[in-house]
């Protein structure tokens, strides 16, 4: 079994388990049903470029998003009604495209929150992992996708690697005690030239 293989398998079981963090109190994680070839040659039309093989296999063979580090691997199609509509990948490329510092061929992966992103380039078949930490800039995480989700599956704090733990000292609103405050830092990896 090629290490392609054993990683779809093993993401496959993840699903069952715990597919990604929760967005909010209350929310169930559920990878979404796998994508057509259909919707996956859409996005690609849509997005300008191809995707890497093994982001094809992830979207046509685990699911079509739903599941990875942070909130998950952004879907290629909808699958959310109402107002708390989840976007798709390529709304969310359109959406940050707007930055004239955005590559064409980077393709944004999952959002941790606060303006801070895993990004994938899409210009060789391994396609790099690339963080964008908000006006920071983008940086190298030093991993391609299948190191990137290998190390996720076994249970490697990837938001340890990419950001710095910075901290300082507060006041418990409601206590009205001192607290020590975590937070993203400096941004970890070499600067990615794009």
């Amino acid at each position: 079994m090629s290490g392609s293989d054993a990683l779809i398998q093993a993401l496959r079981a993840r699903l069952h388990v715990e597919p990604r963090r929760p967005m909010w109190k209350g929310d169930v994680p559920r990878a979404h049903p796998v994508a057509p070839p259909e919707a996956i040659a859409q996005a690609e039309a849509k997005l300008g470029f191809e995707l890497p093989p093994l982001a094809r296999r992830l979207y046509a063979e685990v699911a079509d998003g739903g599941f990875g580090p942070a909130y998950g691997i952004f879907p290629l199609a909808s699958h959310y009604k109402g107002p708390a509509q989840r976007e798709t990948v390529v709304e969310v490329r359109d959406k940050l495209a707007v930055d004239p510092r955005w590559p064409q061929h980077l393709l944004p992966l999952c959002d941790w929150g606060c303006a801070n992103w895993s990004c994938l380039d899409c210009r060789t078949d391994g396609g790099a992992v690339v963080t964008l930490a908000g006006e920071q800039g983008f940086f190298d995480t030093g991993r391609d996708l299948q190191a990137w989700l290998s190390a996720w599956l076994g249970g490697t704090d990837l938001w340890g690697e990419m950001f710095e733990v910075r901290t300082r000292a507060g006041i418990n609103p409601f206590t009205k005690q001192p607290i020590e405050i975590k937070g993203p830092g400096a941004p970890r990896g070499r600067p990615w030239p794009g």
